[in-house]
């Protein structure tokens, strides 16, 4: 994008500058009003701006005459006034940062400018091309699979997963997603952990998504429009809910039933033990934008579980479907249990009732 940075503070300008240039994009500067004024004779998307003095000015100015179809303006705050912050939103102004500027801040900044440009242009009414589909893994000829894990591993669902989660996370962050290597450069700091637990099949999956503190800070910036480590912990904690949705949805196509429950937060230590469960296990990258989402999934055959209904506890999936002693149905099996519902159970049911329960939970 053509960046026009506008600061009567020369080693300010120069600073915001340079930034701007270490994103790749288009740099020109101005000092004086003199000098924006002609700058913004020629198409700029962005204008980053001190609004001090004149500058709510050339805010207004930008936003009566420009020929963009919508330049972005990003006021630059230096101890400046509630009121003279508001005097420049009321100008047009459509965001601000704190001086000095830094990298974080910018980057996140220019990507909403960018989405902006992105949906002000013809081309972004053009129909999108539908997503590529990945056929299933061929199997040998006459070749059986050996359990059901090795057929959901055979299915166009596993062969699609990473399509499928990297477009659903795409899709919620606005950002572009691309699936790549899995990459493991950096430490991971924030993780979250799925179970999926197919009843029927006997089946667990397990997820994990993975990301280092730079990444889930970018991608808080762009998120909130601010960062912390509880708001980057939520950004991944969402990442994972809508993954779990897609993975079930697109399992589910094909006959595959999973159970998932929410999300929880993984300790960094234990993340390797916890998506290494399983016979397969596949890991890989989804870049969004500039971030690295670190996937990895393993799913194995199980065995479901038989225990004394006086050991039902929140969170076990019922593995087949539960009757009282009168031959009615209580439960069908695949069914989440909560606390109350445990509780329910133990009061209702016969004492030394047996209940089979999926492995796993």
């Amino acid at each position: 994008m053509r960046v026009l940075v506008i600061d009567r503070d020369r080693a300010a300008l120069a600073h915001t500058a340079g930034l701007v240039r270490g994103l790749d994009h288009e740099v020109h500067t101005a000092s004086t009003d003199v000098e924006a004024r002609d700058k913004l004779g020629v198409a700029i998307d962005v204008v980053i701006i001190d609004p001090k003095t004149s500058g709510v000015e050339l805010i207004r100015t930008v936003r009566e005459g420009h020929r963009q179809p919508y330049t972005y303006v990003l006021a630059i705050s230096k101890q400046q006034t509630d009121a003279e912050i508001r005097d420049a939103y009321d100008a047009g102004c459509d965001g601000d940062v704190h001086g000095p500027v830094e990298t974080i801040d910018l980057r996140a900044r220019l990507a909403v400018a960018a989405r902006i440009r992105s949906a002000a242009s013809p081309a972004a009414a053009a129909p999108k091309a539908p997503p590529k589909v990945v056929a299933a893994r061929p199997a040998p000829a006459g070749a059986k699979p050996a359990s059901a894990a090795e057929a959901v591993t055979r299915s166009a669902a596993w062969a699609n997963m990473a399509a499928n989660l990297a477009q659903a996370s795409a899709t919620f962050l606005t950002l572009p997603g691309v699936i790549a290597p899995a990459d493991h450069a950096a430490p991971i700091v924030f993780a979250s952990g799925i179970l999926l637990s197919s009843v029927e099949s006997e089946l667990e999956a397990r997820v994990t998504l993975g990301l280092d503190h730079r990444d889930a800070t970018a991608l808080a910036m762009h998120l909130f429009g601010e960062s912390s480590d509880e708001l980057a912990a939520d950004v991944l904690g969402e990442i994972g809910n809508i993954a779990m949705g897609a993975l079930k949805t697109s399992f589910s196509a094909e006959s595959f039933h999973f159970t998932g429950s929410l999300p929880k937060r993984l300790a960094p230590a234990d993340v390797a033990v916890f998506g290494a469960s399983g016979q397969f296990v596949e890991s890989f990258c989804v870049r969004l934008a500039d971030a690295r989402l670190h996937v990895r999934i393993g799913i194995a055959s199980t065995k479901n579980q038989i225990i004394d209904m006086m050991k039902l506890r929140e969170g076990m999936v019922l593995a087949k479907d539960l009757f009282n002693a009168r031959g009615m149905l209580v439960l069908a099996g695949g069914t989440r249990l909560s606390s109350t519902t445990a509780d329910k159970l133990q009061r209702t049911l016969p004492t030394g009732t047996t209940v089979e329960i999926a492995a796993g939970t």
